[in-house]
């Protein structure tokens, strides 16, 4: 037996692949015939069984032969009798692609339909089992090509992403994604207390509370107490510099029945108050959860309030700004071309106390007279009372007639409402102009 050359097969077996593959060489004629034939006697031998063939589909099969010869001298290898190409022959085997599949000589492989893969489209695609889902159920045992696996969710659960049907593709792959089953009936066991109203929802509930609850399951007591009968601010206006006031004592109480104590700044519902505020407060306390509610409100104490004082002509009403709920002290001041007439006083204070009445009769005279009637008669004296207070413009000299309010002011017998000077300041006195 020989050995012949594979890479001679290999050449030949290219020479197919590429379209030429002529039925092989080695039967066709004499070429290859050594000159040594005929004097070494060379017979040819049957050839031998094909063998199998390389490929399940479009490969190649080979036979070989042997020479029979005579032992002359020169007479003793193969190559005696023919070269050894003539030795082999090889011809294409399994020529079909299985599964509609369609042969690619270029390639040397078989193109596949969809759902088949490998050199000869035997193999079917399969994806596999997909695996199943928590909380529900798979349907489908068939995990290859165009196979359909479908998903249902368990009672109470809902199917939240992916798909309910999946299909095994030609990539191997599933499509779409695997779904997942969420619990909804997150409000069967009644998890909302005192009342609260339950919502499902995905994997998790809300309870939405009643007031005076809160936390996730209303189990928390936030209802602070509740005040009623709580009275507004007071006002009382009285001549007498102590009045005696009463009020209504507020209530509480707590909707969840809890105990709730109250503590106030009076002991008592009546009591003597000065002019002035006066504060009046009740705080109530629940032990049970340290919430307080509170009812606040203020007495106010003040003289009967005074009638609006007319502005003079030609003048000015100047007046105390500060302290005016306990009284108003006020002057009049002319314009600089004008006085009083001779029987009023400059000096003259207009003041309203706790009775509400004005002192010195009203209203405020007029600056009516001109000045220059007081120069008419040479031996007539003019004083302060008959010129006073004057200004030139107003509400130009405000700050100039302020000043000279403050001054007259002080050095009165009301100068107890000028205590100090934050009160009693040019920018506090106010001035009026007709």
């Amino acid at each position: 037996m020989f050995d012949y050359q594979k890479p001679l097969i290999q050449f030949v077996w290219h020479l197919c692949l590429v379209g030429v593959c002529l039925l092989l060489w080695c039967s066709s004629g004499n070429a290859g015939i050594a000159d040594t034939w005929k004097h070494c006697e060379c017979e040819w031998q049957p050839w031998e069984a094909w063998s199998e063939c390389s490929e399940e589909c479009y490969g190649i099969k080979i036979r070989e032969r042997s020479v029979q010869l005579t032992q002359y001298d020169g007479c003793d290898e193969f190559t005696d009798c023919a070269t050894n190409d003539m030795g082999s022959d090889a011809a294409i085997c399994n020529s079909v692609c299985f599964n509609a599949g369609t042969y690619m000589s270029s390639l040397d492989t078989c193109h596949c339909v969809s759902g088949r893969y490998g050199r000869c489209c035997r193999n079917l695609v399969t994806c596999g089992d997909p695996g199943g889902i928590s909380n529900g159920r798979k349907s489908g045992s068939n995990f290859e090509f165009n196979g359909q696996v479908t998903y249902r969710c368990d009672q109470h659960h809902n199917m939240t992403g992916g798909d309910s049907k999946r299909v095994c593709q030609d990539t191997g792959m599933w499509s779409g994604l695997e779904p997942t089953c969420v619990f909804v009936n997150t409000c069967g066991s009644a998890p909302c207390q005192h009342g609260g109203e339950c919502i499902d929802g995905l994997n998790e509930y809300t309870c939405v509370c009643l007031p005076g609850w809160s936390g996730k399951d209303c189990q928390n007591d936030v209802q602070p107490p509740i005040a009623s009968n709580c009275s507004g601010d007071i006002h009382v206006f009285t001549g007498e510099t102590v009045t005696t006031v009463t009020w209504i004592v507020p209530e509480f109480h707590d909707p969840m029945d809890k105990g709730v104590t109250v503590v106030a700044n009076y002991d008592q519902s009546q009591y003597e108050f000065p002019w002035g505020d006066f504060n009046i407060s009740y705080v109530a306390t629940k032990a049970h959860n340290a919430m307080t509610s509170e009812c606040t409100f203020t007495i106010k104490v003040r003289p009967h309030p005074c009638e609006e004082l007319n502005i003079p002509k030609n003048g000015a009403r100047v007046c105390n700004g500060w302290m005016t709920d306990f009284g108003q002290y006020c002057l009049v001041f002319c314009s600089s071309n004008f006085t009083l007439p001779r029987n009023y006083d400059f000096r003259q204070w207009y003041v309203c106390g706790a009775s509400g009445h004005w002192i010195a009769p009203i209203p405020m005279p007029n600056c009516s007279v001109p000045v220059y009637s007081f120069m008419e008669t040479p031996d007539s004296q003019t004083t302060e009372k008959d010129v006073g207070l004057k200004f030139e413009a107003c509400p130009v000299d405000n700050a100039d007639i302020a000043s000279a309010y403050i001054e007259k002011l002080q050095s009165s017998e009301f100068s107890t409402i000028c205590p100090n000077s934050d009160s009693c300041k040019t920018e506090n006195v106010k001035v009026d102009c007709y």
